[in-house]
């Protein structure tokens, strides 16, 4: 299936764009999504911190599965003080 991503952040800064879409299995899994774009997307490969991903708004534990037409967005892991 088909998702279109949008990309925030640093995300959005390392591929220079702000959203992509990809082709992944059907009700894939966010753990699973997120290895799939560091595998085909090496600037994210190598990022020292996690990415969130929120699916419809929400957002997705590893095991939250996204469908075809979901809203999927990525973003860094932020932290302040």
């Amino acid at each position: 299936m088909k998702v279109r991503v949008k990309l925030f952040g640093s995300v959005r800064d390392d591929l220079g764009t702000e959203s992509i879409e990809i082709e992944v299995p059907s009700r894939i899994t966010v753990d699973l999504f997120v290895t799939e774009l560091k595998s085909r997307y090496k600037q994210l490969s190598g990022r020292k911190g996690p990415l969130l991903v929120a699916v419809n708004q929400n957002l997705g534990s590893p095991g939250t599965i996204i469908n075809e037409g979901d809203e999927v967005a990525v973003f860094p892991m932020v932290s302040g003080g």
